[in-house]
């Protein structure tokens, strides 16, 4: 998990010093891989419970719940790349990506 966090946080780091698109879009996917995976993990463990007074039909839908969540990031993920490719798309002259070696070795490392 704190390897996901790393790899998340340079990806971001880089893709937005750079101006990056794809680069930054792939650290936002590591981020949210690395959140949903908290998220799922609590929303089996909370559904798995036992029957209770309060739940008496059980904490399954708990897990409903926790997917929902993971599809809801996903979305709001997308939804922002996809903003930020339409922006740049449309621009009258878009501005390139700043590249060097330096991005082959981002992207190698975090591999």
């Amino acid at each position: 998990m704190l390897l996901n966090a790393v790899v998340a946080v340079s990806k971001i780091a880089y893709g937005h010093y750079t101006d990056t698109l794809s680069i930054r879009a792939d650290g936002f996917h590591s981020l949210t891989d690395a959140t949903n995976n908290l998220v799922g993990l609590a929303g089996v463990y909370i559904a798995s419970r036992p029957a209770d007074a309060g739940h008496p039909y059980g904490h399954q839908k708990f897990e409903i719940l926790a997917s929902g969540l993971v599809g809801l990031s996903l979305l709001a993920m997308a939804y922002d790349v996809l903003k930020s490719a339409i922006e740049r798309f449309v621009s009258a002259a878009p501005e390139l990506p700043m590249l060097d070696a330096f991005a082959y070795i981002v992207l190698a490392v975090t591999l």
